[in-house]
C-alpha cells in the first residue's frame, strides 16, 4: 500500500514515501545459511532517518501471510544528509539470533568478504541512489544512504542490496512511458469537464518523491507532474486513491525488471522480485529494445556466454544494417568483390558448348582489353553470338566471405560459367534489362575457394554487342554497391550479409511452472538464437514473427542470461529492397504455468446490429505440469475512455490445454470504419480458485464483412469501393527499419489523399503499421508469401516453403487476427505454378488452412496474365486478384457471375480505367494501384519510356536505386501522380501540372508503372520562349488557361478528367480554371519563385515521446524572398543537432541519389529535403539548424517530452 502524506505535511521536510515489504523466509534463509535460528517478530516499527518511530504494523502469523507491506515516511532536509540510522527496526528485535546491521552509509563499501546475506531484511535505507564499488572480484551494484535524494518505492525488494543496475534514467523513462496514457486520459476528461481519474495529475494537494531530481529544474513538466517549490527536492504530484488507479508496486517491478535487460555484472544469486514467488503473477512484458550489441560479419562462437563481445557496435531496435554506410571494399569482413572488368580477356566468334569447360586450350583465341564492343574486336563482320575467356585469383583474404564477381555490363543476353559450372545469367528483352544491367555473380561453392579459377561467358547480341562497360561504384560514402550486392537492380543494390547481435538480461526468481519467451516481431532474413551458449531456435522467413521458449535454458535468478541472434541475409532472395537484422522489435514474455498462449486470444463481433454486438472472445489456454481441475475466464469490455462497455465470463477445464469462449454482449455499439475508426478494448483474466493466474488485454473493433458479386465489399452493410494502393515495408531513408512514428505518418498520409485501403506487398506488415491503421482507419489486405514452391530468386523463401509455410501463415494469422484494419487475408502474389495442378492445390490448402483459423475474413491472392486456365487457382478464393488484368473483368464476370474481383495491382497511367470499371461494376470491389508509397529497390520501375525503343527497359541503370512509382516520393512527400488521384477519388476538385522541358524536343511518356515528367510548378528559369505542356486535372464542362491573366485557351475539358494545352514559358501567374462560365468555378494557380533566399525548416505534426522509439520527421525547404518554395533548388544542405536528440537519416526523393544516408550533408531535390531526428531517451529539446552557401540558415526547436 501507499500512504499518502497529510495536507500539512510540506515538501521541505518530507522526503519519501517508500514501502517496506517484509519476508520471513528471507530472513530464515539468511540465519540458517549461518547456522542461526530464528523466530520472526510479531509487529515491524516505522521510524525515520532521525530514530523517531512514526508507526508500527503487526506482522500476521506466517503460516498465513509471507508478507508485509506498511507506510513509511523518512524525513531529510534540503541542507545536509539526514542521520545514518537505520530506518526500519523490530519490537522484538533482541529475540532474533541474526544480529542487526545498520545499512552502509554511502562512504560505506561492500567488502570482499561480505555477502548478501550478512545484511538482515528490512534494512533499507532512505534517500536511496546507486553506487558502483568495486572490489577484486567483480563488480557490485547497491542501495547506499544518501538522505540529500528522494528513495525509491522499496516493496519490491527482497534484500536491502538491491541486485540491478538500474539508473535513474531508466526509471525516469519507464514511468514517463506508464504516465503518458494516465495523461491522456486525464485531459480527455478534462475536455469532458470531468475530473482526472488516473494516477498522475496536475492539481493534486499529494506528493509522491521519486529518484531523478537532478534531470528537472523547478516548475519543468513531467509527464503531467508539476516540480514543487523546493530547490533541491523535486516533486512530482498524485491523488488519492492512486493504488487503485495506478498500482506503484507494479509499476515498481516492471521497472526493475526492465532495467536488468542489459545489466553487466550482478550480485546475488537467487533474490526474487515477487512478493511472493509462490504466488502466480500474471503474464510481465519486458521490451528488449536497447543496449544491444552488434557486430557485422561472422564470427565463430560468437553464441557462446564467454565471447567477448565489447569491441561491438551497441544499437538500439529496430535496427536495418543494410542502410547503413559500408565499409570499403578492403575492410569488408562480409565481402570479397573480384572486378574482372577492366582487364584482358580472350575472345571468340561462334558457339561450342564445350568452350564453358575449365582446361580447354584457348591460346589461339584473340586477346582483347575490355571493356568495348565486340564490333572492335570481331575481325568484321557482325557476330551474333561470342564467347569471352580469362583466368582469375581468389585471393587468401577471400576466405570464409561471400565472394563476388563483377564482370561488366554487357549487350545483350550472357550466360557466365566459372571453372564449367553456370555462375548465372540475363536472358530476355524488357524484363531482364539486358543493356543496363550490372553483371555481378555470387561465386558458389568451390568457384569460391581460394586459389584460380576461369571464367567464361557466352554473350548473344547485335552489332554493339560484347562486355561494353565495367560495373560502377558509389562515388562516396554509402549503404548502397553494385558489386557486393546480392540482389543488384531489383533490391536497390542494397547489401545483405551476416550480422551477430547480443543482449544481455536478468530474471528474478520465477513462480514454479513459469514460462518465459522471446518475441521477434519481424528479423530478416533467416534467423538463430541462442540463449547461454543453447540453440533456442531459428526462422527462415524474415516477414513472419516468431516465438521461441527460452525457460529450460535460462540462467538462476539473478545472473545475466546472453541472448544471442544471428542473421543471415544471403545471396539473391528478394525483388525489393528487404533491409537486414533485427528491424522490428523483440520483447521478453514471462507467463505463468497456467496461462493464455502466445496469441491465444482471438476477438470476433460477427453477430452485430445497431442495438447490439455481441463480443466473442475465444481464450487458447496453456497448461503447466500442474492440471487444477478447472478455471475461469473473466471478459472485459472497455471503451475508449475506459468505462466499462460489457463483461462476461466462461468456466473452463483444466484437464488439457484447450481454447474457452467467452461472450459479452455491447449496447449501442460504435462501429469501427475508415470513416468513424473506434476501438474497444476486451481485457481477459484467467481465474484458477478465484485467483488471478493470467491477464492480457488487446485492442479490437466492432464491425462486420460481406462480399459477394451482386453488391461487392460490404463492411457494417454498406457497400464500399476499396481506394487502395500496395506498399513495400521500408521507409526510405530509414531503410526497413519500422519505427512506429514512421508507421502512423504514412498510414496517415495515405488517409489524407483519399486511400482507403493498402495492400502489404508482399508480406505481413509490422505490428506497428496495423496499430496505425487500426486507429486511423485504413483497410488491410494482409499478405504472406511472394513465392511458393517455385522460386523468384535463388535464394529466396521457396527454398524453405513446404517445411515452414504453415507456421508462418499461423504467425500472420494468429498475431493479426485482432486488428479490425485486417479485412482481407491474402495468400501470395503472382505465384510461377498458378497455371499448374500444384498451384491449385497449394491455394487450397492454404486457404483452408487460413479459414480454420479465422473463418470471419475473405481470401485472395494476386495472379497476373489472367486467363480462362485461372479458373482451378481462382476456385480456392473468395476474392479473385486481378494483377494488371482490367479487360478480363467483364469476359469473367459471364463466365463466373458469382466471382468478386479486384484489381490486386494497376498501373498509375491508367487508373482512370481502373476506376471507373470498380466504380461501375459491383462485383469489382476496388483498385489498389503500384505503387502508393516509392520504395527502395527495382530500381527505376516508375521512369518515364526511354528512347530509342531498344534502351527502354522495365527497370533502370545505376544510380537509379528506389522503385520511383508510388504517389509519395521516399520523403513522403506528394508526387505528381497523387494529385490525379486526389481529383480522380473527389479530394480535391482541380490539379494543375506542367511536363517539363525535354531534352528531345516532345512531352513525356509514362512506361508501365511511370508518369508524366510533370510538376506543380511554374518555376522553369533559362526554358523563358520554349512551349511547355500544361495538365490541368478535374471534372467539368470546360477548362480555361490564363498567363498572367491573360486568357491562353479554353477547351472542353478532354477525356480521363485530363485537359492538355501547350504554352510558351514566361515567369508569371500561371491559372486554370474549370467551369469557367459557370457559378461552380474552380481553379489552381502556380506562382513563378524566384532565386533561392534561404532556408525554411518546418516540423511534421506528431507526439515526441522522449523514447528511443520516437522520431520526428523536419522538412528543409529552399525558398526565395517572398517565402515561396524552389522547385528547382538543389543547393547542398547541412544539418546539424545538439541537445536530446541525434540525426538518424537525412536524404531527399531523388531515385538517382545513391549516397549515405547518415551524411548531414545532403542536396536538395526539386527545393526539398527530409531529416529524422530520434530522441536520446530523456526529456528535453533539440536544436536543429540547417546551412546552405549563400542562403539565410534555418533554426529549429524540437522538445521530446
Amino acid at each position: 500500500m501507499l500512504r499518502t502524506l497529510k495536507p500539512d505535511h510540506q515538501a521541505e521536510r518530507q522526503s519519501d514515501i517508500a514501502l517496506v515489504h517484509y519476508d520471513y523466509r528471507r530472513e530464515l534463509g539468511a540465519c540458517l545459511k549461518r547456522r542461526l535460528s530464528f523466530k520472526p517478530p510479531d509487529v515491524i516499527e516505522l521510524g525515520n532517518a532521525k530514530g523517531k518511530m512514526i508507526g508500527h504494523a503487526p506482522v500476521d502469523t506466517p503460516a498465513k501471510h509471507h508478507r508485509h507491506e506498511g507506510p513509511i515516511a523518512a524525513v531529510g532536509s534540503e541542507s545536509g544528509p539526514a542521520q545514518e540510522e537505520s530506518v526500519f527496526s523490530s519490537r522484538r528485535a533482541e529475540e532474533h539470533s541474526c544480529e542487526r546491521r545498520d545499512v552502509a552509509s554511502r562512504q560505506r563499501e561492500l567488502g570482499p568478504g561480505m555477502e548478501v546475506s550478512d545484511f538482515n531484511v528490512g534494512e533499507t535505507v532512505i534517500g536511496a541512489t546507486l553506487a558502483h564499488i568495486e572490489d577484486q572480484t567483480q563488480k557490485r551494484v547497491w542501495l547506499e544512504s544518501c538522505a540529500g535524494l528522494p528513495a525509491f518505492p522499496v516493496s519490491f525488494f527482497a534484500d536491502p542490496l538491491v541486485q540491478t543496475g538500474i539508473t535513474a534514467e531508466q526509471l525516469e523513462s519507464e514511468i514517463r512511458i506508464l504516465g503518458q496514457a494516465a495523461r491522456r486520459k486525464n485531459d480527455q476528461e478534462r475536455e469532458r469537464g470531468q475530473q482526472p481519474s488516473s494516477g498522475f495529475s496536475k492539481s493534486s494537494e499529494h506528493t509522491l518523491f521519486l529518484p531523478a531530481p537532478q534531470t528537472l529544474t523547478r516548475g519543468e513538466e513531467f509527464i503531467g507532474h508539476k516540480c514543487g517549490s523546493s530547490s533541491s527536492a523535486r516533486v512530482w504530484r498524485t491523488v488519492p486513491g492512486f493504488q487503485e488507479t495506478f498500482d506503484m508496486t507494479r509499476i515498481a517491478r516492471r521497472l526493475l525488471l526492465t532495467s536488468l535487460v542489459g545489466a553487466s555484472s550482478l550480485i546475488g544469486s537467487g533474490a526474487s522480485l515477487f512478493a511472493d514467488s509462490a504466488r502466480p503473477v500474471p503474464r510481465q512484458h519486458l521490451p528488449l529494445l536497447n543496449g544491444w550489441r552488434f557486430y557485422r560479419g561472422e564470427l565463430p562462437g560468437a553464441e557462446q556466454p564467454s565471447f567477448n563481445d565489447q569491441s561491438w557496435r551497441k544499437v538500439d531496435l529496430p535496427h536495418d544494417w543494410s542502410i547503413e554506410d559500408l565499409p570499403p571494399r578492403e575492410q569488408d569482413p562480409v565481402f570479397s568483390v573480384l572486378t574482372l572488368v577492366p582487364g584482358k580477356w580472350r575472345f571468340k566468334v561462334g558457339d561450342e558448348a564445350g568452350w564453358k569447360e575449365k582446361q580447354i586450350d584457348d591460346s589461339g583465341w584473340v586477346e582483347v582489353q575490355l571493356p568495348e564492343p565486340w564490333s572492335r574486336h570481331a575481325d568484321g563482320g557482325s557476330p551474333n553470338v561470342v564467347w569471352y575467356r580469362r583466368e582469375f585469383t581468389v585471393p587468401a583474404s577471400a576466405a570464409g566471405k561471400t565472394v563476388m564477381a563483377e564482370v561488366g555490363r554487357i549487350n545483350d543476353e550472357d550466360q557466365a560459367y566459372v571453372d564449367g559450372e553456370k555462375a548465372g545469367e540475363t536472358q530476355g528483352a524488357y524484363w531482364a534489362n539486358p543493356r543496363i544491367k550490372p553483371r555481378v555473380y555470387l561465386l558458389r561453392g568451390n568457384q569460391a575457394s581460394v586459389g584460380k579459377h576461369v571464367i567464361a561467358v557466352r554473350v548473344k547480341g547485335k552489332g554493339d554487342g560484347g562486355i561494353v562497360a565495367g560495373v560502377s561504384r558509389p562515388s562516396g560514402p554509402s549503404p548502397l554497391d553494385p558489386g557486393r550486392s546480392g540482389g543488384g537492380m531489383g533490391a536497390g543494390y542494397s547489401v545483405g550479409g551476416t550480422g551477430w547481435y547480443r543482449q544481455r538480461f536478468v530474471l528474478p526468481a520465477l513462480a514454479a511452472g513459469s514460462r518465459v519467451r522471446v518475441f521477434f516481431d519481424g528479423s530478416y532474413n533467416e534467423t538463430t538464437v541462442w540463449l547461454n551458449g543453447a540453440e533456442v531456435g531459428r526462422n527462415v522467413y524474415g516477414y513472419t514473427p516468431f516465438v521461441l521458449d527460452l525457460t529450460s535454458n535460462l540462467s538462476p535468478a539473478g545472473q545475466s542470461n546472453i541472448l544471442a541472434v544471428r542473421v543471415v541475409n544471403f545471396g539473391e532472395n528478394s525483388r525489393w529492397y528487404s533491409g537486414s537484422g533485427l528491424y522490428r522489435p523483440v520483447h521478453l514474455e514471462i507467463t505463468p504455468a497456467v496461462s493464455v498462449a502466445p496469441w491465444g486470444l482471438a476477438i470476433t463481433t460477427p453477430d452485430s446490429t445497431a442495438e447490439r454486438a455481441v463480443v466473442r472472445a475465444a481464450v487458447e489456454l496453456e497448461i503447466g505440469q500442474s492440471r487444477p481441475a478447472d478455471c475461469r475466464v473473466r471478459l472485459v469490455i472497455r471503451e475508449a475512455d475506459g468505462a466499462i462497455a460489457a463483461e462476461g465470463s466462461a468456466a473452463g477445464s483444466l484437464d488439457r490445454s484447450g481454447t474457452v469462449q467467452v461472450t459479452a454482449t455491447v449496447t449501442k455499439p460504435k462501429f469501427w470504419s475508415p470513416a468513424t475508426p473506434a476501438l474497444y478494448k476486451a481485457e481477459v483474466e484467467l481465474l484458477v480458485n478465484d485467483q488471478v493466474h493470467d491477464r492480457l488485454s488487446t485492442l479490437f473493433g466492432i464491425r462486420t464483412l460481406a462480399w459477394n458479386a451482386e453488391q461487392g465489399f460490404l463492411l457494417n452493410g454498406q457497400s464500399i469501393e476499396l481506394k487502395g494502393g500496395c506498399i513495400h515495408h521500408d521507409h526510405g531513408h530509414l531503410g526497413a527499419a519500422s519505427f512506429p512514428a514512421a508507421e502512423q505518418r504514412r498510414v496517415a498520409r495515405l488517409k489524407a489523399a483519399g486511400y482507403n485501403a493498402i495492400r502489404c506487398a508482399h508480406n505481413p506488415p509490422s505490428a506497428a503499421f496495423l496499430d496505425a491503421c487500426d486507429r486511423l482507419g485504413m483497410l488491410v489486405i494482409d499478405e504472406a508469401f511472394d513465392m511458393w514452391n517455385k522460386e523468384k530468386n535463388p535464394d529466396d523463401y521457396h527454398r524453405h516453403f513446404n517445411e515452414w509455410w504453415q507456421r508462418d501463415v499461423d504467425a500472420m494469422v494468429r498475431r493479426d487476427r485482432n486488428h479490425p484494419s485486417v479485412v482481407i487475408w491474402s495468400i501470395g502474389n503472382e505465384l510461377g505454378e498458378r497455371f499448374e495442378p500444384l498451384g491449385a492445390e497449394t491455394a487450397q490448402r492454404l486457404a483452408d488452412h487460413i479459414r480454420g483459423l479465422d473463418p470471419t475474413r475473405p481470401i485472395t491472392a494476386a495472379f497476373n496474365n489472367v486467363r480462362d486456365q485461372s479458373d482451378p487457382f481462382f476456385a480456392a478464393l473468395d476474392i479473385a486478384g486481378y494483377n494488371y488484368n482490367p479487360d478480363k473483368y467483364e469476359p469473367d464476370h459471364n463466365r463466373h457471375p458469382k466471382r468478386v474481383m479486384m484489381a490486386t495491382e494497376s498501373f498509375p497511367r491508367d487508373s482512370f480505367q481502373y476506376w471507373v470499371k470498380a466504380v461501375r461494376w459491383p462485383y469489382v470491389i476496388g483498385d489498389f494501384i503500384w505503387t502508393a508509397w516509392d520504395y527502395r529497390g527495382e530500381s527505376g520501375i516508375g521512369h518515364t519510356v526511354q528512347y530509342p525503343a531498344e534502351n527502354n527497359a522495365f527497370l533502370m541503370p545505376w544510380p537509379w536505386n528506389n522503385a520511383y512509382c508510388g504517389d509519395f516520393d521516399l520523403c513522403g512527400f506528394e508526387k505528381p501522380q497523387n494529385f490525379y488521384r486526389e481529383v480522380l477519388w473527389g479530394v480535391r476538385p482541380i490539379a494543375l501540372l506542367v511536363d517539363g522541358p525535354s531534352a528531345k524536343g516532345r512531352a513525356s511518356e509514362p512506361d508501365r508503372w511511370g508518369w508524366w515528367d510533370e510538376l506543380p510548378s511554374w518555376t522553369w528559369p533559362g526554358e523563358e520562349g520554349r512551349q511547355m505542356v500544361v495538365r490541368v486535372y478535374g471534372r467539368g464542362e470546360e477548362a480555361e488557361l490564363l498567363l498572367n491573366g491573360q486568357p491562353v485557351a479554353r477547351k472542353p475539358v478532354g477525356e480521363r478528367l485530363t485537359t492538355e494545352f501547350q504554352v510558351a514559358y514566361q515567369p508569371g501567374v500561371l491559372t486554370a480554371r474549370l467551369n469557367p462560365s459557370g457559378q461552380d468555378v474552380v481553379e489552381a494557380r502556380l506562382e513563378t519563385a524566384t532565386a533561392p533566399a534561404a532556408l525554411r525548416m518546418r516540423l511534421e505534426p506528431g507526439d515526441l515521446p522522449a523514447d528511443r522509439q520516437s522520431i520526428a520527421f523536419v522538412v528543409i525547404e529552399a525558398v526565395d524572398a517572398q517565402g515561396r518554395l524552389v522547385p528547382v533548388a538543389d543547393d547542398q544542405v547541412r544539418v546539424r543537432v545538439s541537445g536530446a536528440g541525434e540525426l538518424i537519416a537525412f536524404g531527399n526523393g531523388d531515385p538517382t541519389d545513391a549516397g549515405s544516408v547518415k551524411d548531414a550533408d545532403q542536396g536538395l531535390w526539386r527545393g526539398k529535403a527530409l531529416a529524422i531526428v530520434r530522441s536520446n531517451g530523456r526529456p528535453g529539446s533539440v536544436t536543429c539548424t540547417a546551412e546552405a552557401r549563400g542562403l539565410a540558415s534555418a533554426r529549429l526547436v524540437l522538445q521530446f517530452k
